[in-house]
């Protein structure tokens, strides 16, 4: 803790007196910390498990809708083709046929397996970085590049970090 000092200046010909603060009382860390109560956490194993359990579920736990949407459609995606392709294991008139389509079922088997861990790391990442503030002082913009305050016709990626 710094303690508080002042410095006194006199003025007699104007009769007035001054007093300046040269410390301010400052906290031991300069960073604001909140308390850990206020702290809007979420799990990153309940994320992964939920995202393992149901497709989707785990982004969806935290509030990243339109990814646990994309997640949805392609892990139904791959159901689908999977289901397809063993009804046509199952109705293949020749056996190169049967091995063809045994080869794509499977195939779809293994991309669903990558679909689902890939989701799952998805929502662990996102659940520790739930309460990441990305403001203003941390922008990702998309847009035409400026040189001298003119639009050129170039588009570019910008990332900008103030601190």
């Amino acid at each position: 803790m710094v303690l508080a000092a002042q410095l006194h200046v006199s003025a007699p010909e104007v009769g007035a007196c001054y007093s300046f603060p040269l410390y301010q009382k400052m906290p031991n860390d300069s960073l604001q910390k909140t308390e850990k109560s206020q702290l809007v956490t979420k799990s990153p194993k309940g994320a992964m498990l939920r995202s393992l359990a149901l497709p989707g579920w785990g982004q969806f736990y935290n509030k990243q809708i339109i990814k646990s949407l994309l997640v949805v459609a392609t892990q139904g995606t791959f159901i689908g083709l999977a289901i397809r392709y063993n009804n046509k294991v199952q109705t293949a008139l020749s056996l190169e046929e049967q091995n063809f389509y045994k080869d794509r079922r499977n195939l779809t088997f293994w991309w669903m397996g990558a679909a689902v861990l890939l989701s799952m790391i998805d929502a662990y990442i996102d659940a520790h970085l739930y309460d990441f503030d990305a403001g203003p002082d941390l922008a990702l913009r998309v847009g035409g590049i400026n040189q001298g305050g003119e639009q050129v016709g170039f588009w570019g990626l910008s990332l900008r970090a103030n601190f």
